[in-house]
């Protein structure tokens, strides 16, 4: 089988024989690691669509269970965020995040667009690199369906007095379940209204988040919940490019 695709790279992998390995989110099936030789790579446009960060049109191969990369094309290779050290480690955040969200094969079209663009939002000249990549992150769980809860108290389901985010329950927690179960780790934020943040930026299109204005002590706040929200309920931990630990 032969087809054609946009696609983004997420990892490349250097194997014996010349031979690279490429984790690629593509538009129309999903996650999938496709192989390159190098004579692939020796082209200079094509060579460019292979390296990370790249968006870029490929035709694949299916041979049984393997892919394989038959021409490539950038579109974006999204080159300039190498300039600056903190763009490209939120760029590299989003990529293994991508990748460790999405099993091989599963497709993810929503995602693929949020990764888009937040790529591209990452190139303009003033962004605020730590809350694109919080809102990124929330935006990524609401895609597959794993974002936190927070209409209503996840321990009691009372939607009134939402005072703090219990991140193995899931979302939001209230100011009576706060006093009943002391021994629940929460992530509480004394002065802000954690819970009122975290739910307008869920509400809102990715794109209004370059207009947003945090506080960076609740942006802290939000950052740690959304670690613990990921470690709790799909099993990531330590992301090596997460450098706001």
């Amino acid at each position: 089988m032969i087809t054609e695709t946009k696609a983004i790279v997420l990892r490349l992998t250097e194997t014996v024989g010349g031979r690279r390995m490429i984790a690629l989110l593509t538009e129309d099936h999903g996650k999938i690691s496709a192989g390159a030789f190098s004579e692939e790579r020796n082209r200079k446009k094509s060579g460019l669509a292979l390296r990370p960060f790249s968006l870029g049109s490929y035709e694949l191969r299916k041979t049984g269970e393997n892919w394989h990369i038959n021409r490539s094309e950038v579109l974006n290779s999204h080159y300039g965020l190498g300039s600056d050290v903190e763009k490209y480690m939120a760029a590299c955040y989003a990529l293994e995040l991508t990748d460790k969200l999405l099993p091989e094969l599963a497709k993810a079209p929503e995602l693929f667009s949020l990764l888009a663009q937040f790529l591209d939002m990452l190139e303009e000249k003033s962004c605020h690199c730590g809350l694109l990549q919080a809102a990124f992150t929330l935006k990524a769980l609401q895609t597959i369906g794993q974002e936190p809860l927070l209409g209503s108290c996840t321990g009691c389901g009372d939607s009134s007095s939402l005072i703090a985010l219990n991140p193995s329950a899931g979302g939001a927690w209230c100011s009576a379940c706060k006093t009943s179960l002391p021994n629940e780790r929460l992530i509480y934020a004394p002065g802000f209204d954690i819970v009122g943040i975290l739910k307008f930026m869920a509400d809102q299109p990715f794109a209004r988040m370059r207009r947003l204005a945090l506080d960076e002590k609740a942006l802290t706040y939000i950052q740690a919940y959304l670690r613990a929200h990921l470690s709790a309920h799909l099993d990531i931990g330590e992301l090596k490019s997460d450098v706001g630990r």
